[in-house]
């Protein structure tokens, strides 16, 4: 867990790491003592500091079609002295008995449940803040203090979460004060993208010699790519098929050329804040044999072949980029060849 954390809401780490976002607030500052309301700790103690947070986490990619338990915890800092004069610093303390709302702004992207005017409570509301349960005897509570929203993102986008959690009036004073900066409710952004694509490669080339004719044709159907930590990844393999025909005293045999693609993509924003994807790709070296026999009035019949290797003809687009929505690009490359690259995203149907 961070602790007096002030990091800014949002989806900047790691995969699979949590996000904690502490918020505190802070009523009573250095020494300067703040007179106890009532109830809120026993007549003996003196408190001078009381901050308090939210503790929320949840995975740092929100994938659409997914569904998200997000754990917050309304906890407390206390610090004071008691009677005899011997300080006490109380840290991370679950705070029972509070109220919590979630509220998502675009409910086309995320929804969460229950939502607002809906509401969770923290466990039971302890008579006072020191020399309970909830704060002397915290292993025994387990996750007494932790209420859990279900988030679920349904498409690519940006909105935001907001989560009112007000503190109880016998510790704030009388006042109305939320858990969160500067007493107010604790909100931030929150982003969906899309954690699985397919991916296809179609490439085609025509070429005429004086004496034959040429096709190449090279195909990668529906490659996956899947979200691994923050970016997304991938495996396929193109297939070539060249076709000679054009000259009747000659007969070829063709093997298929083959291709290993690995794939990377990366999400972004393009300049009017719109998602996209950049998918980079690294291609395997490609094999081939070409035989072939023909047979000539005065020579008589000839045989050959010819064995080459190197980067297959799709190498020269090595990025694209898409919107995150999926899309198609088409290049023209040497020769008069074309290679057209679709990207399209696969809904997930379970939850998480």
């Amino acid at each position: 867990m961070l602790r007096n954390s002030y990091s800014s809401w949002g989806i900047h780490t790691p995969p699979r790491r949590t996000i904690i976002l502490i918020w505190f607030l802070i009523i009573g500052i250095g020494g300067t003592s703040l007179a106890a309301p009532a109830r809120a700790a026993p007549p003996a103690d003196e408190i001078t500091n009381m901050r308090f947070y939210l503790n929320i986490s949840y995975p740092t990619t929100l994938c659409a079609g997914r569904e998200y338990s997000i754990p917050v915890t309304p906890l407390v800092e206390l610090n004071g002295k008691r009677s005899d004069g011997e300080k006490f610093n109380y840290q991370d303390r679950i705070i029972p008995g509070v109220e919590i709302t979630a509220e998502i702004i675009d409910t086309k992207i995320a929804t969460v449940d229950p939502a607002k005017p809906q509401s969770k409570k923290s466990g039971y509301l302890p008579e006072h803040l020191l020399g309970t349960s909830s704060l002397e005897n915290q292993e025994r509570l387990s996750n007494l203090g932790e209420v859990v929203f279900k988030l679920k993102a349904k498409k690519a986008g940006t909105t935001y979460l907001y989560l009112t959690a007000k503190v109880p009036r016998q510790w704030s004073g009388g006042r109305d004060r939320y858990f969160g900066p500067q007493g107010m409710p604790v909100g931030g952004a929150i982003k969906v993208v899309n954690c699985r694509y397919e991916l296809t490669m179609i490439y085609n080339w025509e070429y005429s010699f004086p004496a034959a004719n040429m096709w190449l044709i090279g195909t990668m159907h529906k490659a996956p790519l899947t979200i691994e930590s923050e970016l997304l990844t991938g495996k396929g393999q193109i297939d070539f098929m060249r076709v000679v025909g054009g000259n009747p005293d000659c007969t070829y045999n063709i093997s298929t050329g083959e291709s290993t693609v690995d794939m990377t993509g990366s999400f972004s924003q393009d300049p009017s804040g719109s998602g996209q994807v950049q998918v980079t790709f690294n291609y395997g070296p490609m094999s081939e044999v070409v035989a072939s026999t023909c047979t000539f009035p005065v020579i008589g019949t000839r045989s050959g072949s010819a064995d080459w290797t190197g980067q297959p003809p799709v190498a020269a687009v090595s990025t694209v980029v898409f919107p995150d929505t999926g899309g198609s690009a088409t290049f023209q490359l040497q020769l008069g060849a074309s290679l057209t690259i679709t990207l399209k995203p696969i809904p997930e149907a379970g939850g998480k």
